[in-house]
């Protein structure tokens, strides 16, 4: 049992735990009100076995070499950004979203892999206003096993829709934009532009041009240093289908993407490569 569990929240926990059983699930996240983001970040690690009824609830956690395999990082240093991702996408949801109360909002998480970020979303959401969507089929059967919650599906590299009805309060893609080509991530915008609510909330991860220096070929360096500061863009392509590591400057997003208007930019330190946009539709 992790420290901080065990001498600020147990008793606040077993509460929770006992009244579990007899809770509706719309009202999971009004029970779950008591404890902070980062409490129920830490029991994705792990719930202690004295508590039986939020082991169940509680989705499991990936072992750490998935963990790492699919995001680079595992355990509470991932925990640490997801938890960073979450609470600004919350916040930016309170200044330019429809400020509609997260029990009451439906999010889409555009690449969800294994729900790193549903699982932290669900302390606010139901289920039943969470969606998930993703290329893999493998990584949706492990957060299916892992006990996810909320409606997950496959999706193909560059889809023409969703298979959710729309709209959405809040879509949120987390390195995703960071991955793709000019065509292929023209492609994902104009798909949320149509599943979003008019005054719904789209947050999206870019990388800087300093991405580009730790690449430890200089001649690719500099060539892709070059290509962000003269377009605003630059990709590096790494796989078939459009698929690779892309940076983005503001003037690109400014003028290319006409159909968003960008409200807010954030950054997590603990994070530096993957920068916060917030766009509404304009």
């Amino acid at each position: 049992m992790h420290h901080l569990v065990e001498e600020f929240f147990l008793p606040t926990l077993r509460s929770i735990d006992r009244r579990l059983p007899t809770a509706d699930a719309a009202d999971i996240p009004r029970l779950l009100a008591p404890i902070p983001l980062s409490v129920w970040g830490l029991l994705t690690l792990g719930v202690p076995q004295e508590l039986p009824n939020l082991r169940r609830l509680v989705p499991a956690m990936p072992p750490a070499e998935l963990q790492r395999r699919w995001v680079g990082a595992a355990g509470e240093p991932l925990l640490q950004q997801s938890i960073a991702f979450v609470e600004a996408t919350i916040r930016g949801h309170r200044r330019w979203g429809n400020r509609r109360p997260l029990p009451r909002v439906r999010i889409l998480d555009h690449g969800c892999g294994w729900g790193r970020h549903l699982r932290l979303f669900y302390r606010f959401t139901p289920e039943t206003g969470l969606f998930g969507v993703d290329t893999s089929p493998e990584i949706l059967a492990i957060a299916r096993e892992a006990g996810v919650r909320g409606q997950l599906e496959r999706i193909p590299a560059m889809p023409e829709t969703l298979p959710f009805e729309p709209p959405f309060d809040i879509i949120y893609a987390f390195s995703i934009l960071t991955h793709l080509s000019e065509e292929t991530h023209r492609a994902a915008l104009a798909v949320w532009r149509r599943w979003i609510a008019p005054d719904g909330l789209l947050v999206v991860t870019v990388r800087p041009r300093a991405f580009w220096a730790m690449r430890p070929d200089e001649e690719a360096r500099r060539n892709l240093s070059a290509d962000h500061d003269s377009h605003g863009f630059a990709f590096s392509n790494r796989q078939a289908g459009g698929y690779g590591d892309a940076s983005i400057a503001v003037r690109y997003m400014r003028r290319n993407w006409t159909e968003w208007r960008i409200m807010g930019i954030d950054a997590a330190l603990s994070d530096q490569h993957q920068v916060l946009v917030f766009l509404r539709p304009a």
